[in-house]
């Protein structure tokens, strides 16, 4: 085995090599995440869904339940539709929790997309009601049935929405009039500065100027310019033709030439900047959200600035300069005098912990709204002085977490995490609050001792506790934690949390092996925290079951416990099929999430042994094994 007896020639090069010559089989073994909805039926899963769409709710369970509602609403339609459509069977009568549940369903059917198309008559039936009390779930449905797209869905959803036009068109106001062609005509323009213009979002539009009449003649520039778009469509350009009629174009290509003479190509930051200072609040809100997607310009900046300093839209322009982070740090002299404005201080207060620069005059105006009992903003100021990683706002943030309300504690303990080892003197406090019998505040709380680190020690025993809470992501909090934080008191606690599920774990794995196998028992090894995951495997190692052997060992090769997995990985890589692809997968974990630095010690491992054990392989195996190498290896 003349390879192998090259382990000392260019190893610590193994993981490259690995994604050179072996990655290209197209195949990483990385298990997927395990979820307590793994096993769960479709109807169990629109009960989680259903209990999870208020705000009381578990948003993280409510997402989960929906994307796999959605995935199996696409292969199997049969499995979600029905039971979909059985729970939007005409109520009586129903509140705000109900419409919300309507509103999740029926976006799942919306997501299904065609293949929800049985669904159509029961959402078509639900928009057209008029007795429907919730506007918003006519609406939903309408969209639902955009998605779903046959013909007749289609069509059903288009009447809906020229209805709606046409009631807006015979009753609006001439203020009312002209705001609508004001931002029509933005929505226009706004796809027409876009790559590829949406036929969909100008028809809407050119839609709701045709209704207007003469009172969206203000919009005739814009039409003409969409008329004479190219990348349009010739119906869409036949529905301009008309619109533009209907509001005193009487000829329409005389017209449409007159206006492509004058045009030159426009300054689309020009033209952005120029709508941000338009009448109308809503296209001047829009335009700044579009200035953002343009990026963090000079003349952005000076726009969104001016706009603070006059009051356009103030929100909307502290959103964007927060976006655009430290090239907007001229701003936050403009941002703080909108600290305590009831609309728009809470995108100011963000923006400037988003900006992420450390001018002390901004953050004593955070530390004095932070600081100022009953303050609405008083928790978004926290968020931002922990962005900022402002340890002079300690005492606030410490004042804060005594003495706030239950989201201005919790914002408290997170910036607090944030500070890390500045943080300190706080962690006293912060292990009270672990008594506290608000489960967020206690995630909060142990995630900032987690982040503080060697400082927290004097909390180990209070976090220690958080592990026989019977709230999972609490669990797992604690654990990250006491990882994080580290020592021989953490290590114990660890340990004996690990040993407390062992026999259970050890029996759900055995039964995951003989009814899955390798695939089974990995997910669920990765669905536990490292510590029990890795207790686990070191029994897996020794089980007769060679997919559970194989299972635990790669998961100890992950954490680096290098010598109980050689073995079973040595024996694995000469009787297995596509050897390969278990390396290969072996390689990706480690570097993604495990110990990589074990790369080098686990390979000079796996070579001794195989060399060490020669009896242990016939003839054909060592071939494989040689190959094996000999491809990961570089050559003489």
């Amino acid at each position: 085995m003349r390879a192998l007896r090259r382990e000392r020639v260019g190893i610590g090069r193994l993981a490259r090599r690995l994604f050179v010559s072996l990655l290209v089989l197209g195949w990483c073994a990385v298990p997927a995440q395990a979820s307590e909805l793994d096993a769960a039926s479709p109807e169990e899963l629109i009960e989680v869904l259903k209990a999870n769409v208020y705000l009381t709710g578990d948003i993280v369970k409510r997402m989960d339940a929906q994307t796999r509602l959605e995935r199996l609403g696409r292969q199997d339609p049969a499995a979600v539709v029905p039971l979909v459509l059985a729970e939007l069977a005409p109520p009586r009568s129903y509140g705000k929790i109900a419409a919300h549940q309507r509103l999740a369903l029926i976006e799942l059917l919306r997501d299904i997309g065609p293949a929800a198309e049985a669904a159509v008559p029961r959402l078509v039936e639900i928009m057209s009601d008029p007795e429907e009390p919730f506007e918003s779930v006519q609406s939903q449905s309408a969209a639902a049935l955009t998605r779903i797209g046959t013909a007749d869905a289609k069509a059903a959803a288009k009447a809906y929405y020229a209805g709606l036009t046409t009631a807006f068109a015979d009753t609006a106001s001439d203020e009312e009039a002209v705001r609508s062609a004001s931002q029509s005509a933005f929505l226009i323009r706004k796809e027409l500065r876009s790559r590829a213009p949406s036929d969909g979002v100008i028809g809407a539009s050119v839609d709701q100027l045709r209704a207007l009449g003469q009172r969206a003649s203000p919009a005739q520039p814009t039409l003409l310019r969409a008329y004479n778009d190219p990348r349009l469509s010739q119906d869409l350009r036949a529905e301009i033709a008309t619109a533009l009629q209907v509001t005193g174009v009487s000829d329409v290509p005389a017209a449409a030439a007159e206006a492509a003479a004058r045009a030159s190509i426009p300054d689309i930051l020009a033209e952005v900047i120029e709508e941000t200072r338009s009448e109308d609040d809503f296209v001047r809100g829009l335009a700044m959200g579009e200035l953002g997607r343009l990026g963090p310009s000079k003349a952005a900046i000076d726009a969104l600035i001016a706009a603070l300093r006059e009051g356009r839209n103030p929100g909307d322009a502290a959103r964007v300069l927060g976006d655009f982070g430290a090239p907007a740090a001229r701003a936050l002299s403009e941002l703080a005098p909108y600290f305590d404005d009831e609309r728009s201080g809470t995108n100011a207060v963000q923006a400037a912990g988003k900006i992420g620069v450390k001018d002390p005059d901004t953050i004593a105006e955070l530390r004095r709204v932070l600081a100022t009992p009953g303050h609405r903003h008083r928790g978004m100021a926290a968020s931002a002085l922990g962005e900022l990683r402002a340890s002079e706002a300690l005492p606030e943030l410490q004042q804060a977490l005594a003495e706030g309300g239950k989201y201005e504690r919790i914002l408290a303990a997170q910036a607090l995490g944030k500070l890390e080892g500045a943080a300190a003197p706080a962690v006293a406090m912060l292990a009270a609050s672990l008594e506290d019998p608000d489960l967020d505040l206690r995630r909060a709380a142990v995630g900032a001792l987690g982040r503080i680190g060697d400082a927290a020690r004097p909390a180990v025993p209070a976090i220690a506790e958080q592990l026989e809470s019977g709230d999972q992501r609490l669990k797992a909090a604690a654990q990250k934690a006491l990882a994080a934080i580290g020592g021989d008191e953490t290590d114990a606690a660890l340990d004996r949390d690990a040993r407390r599920y062992s026999y259970a774990e050890l029996a759900e794995a055995r039964r995951l092996a003989a009814a899955g196998g390798l695939e089974s028992v990995s997910r669920f090894l990765s669905g536990l925290p490292e510590r029990r995951a890795g207790l686990l495997s070191r029994r897996l190692v020794s089980e007769p079951d060679a997919d559970s052997a194989l299972a635990g060992a790669l998961v100890l090769a992950r954490q680096g416990d290098i010598e109980p997995a050689v073995p079973v990985l040595a024996d694995n890589l000469a009787r297995r099929p596509e050897p390969e692809r278990l390396l290969t997968g072996l390689a990706w974990s480690m570097m993604h999430g495990g110990d990589e630095t074990q790369f080098q010690p686990l390979f000079e491992a796996l070579l001794r042994f195989i060399q060490e054990n020669p009896d242990r392989y016939s003839p054909e195996e060592r071939a494989r094994l040689e190959a094996l190498f000999k491809q990961a290896l570089p050559a003489e």
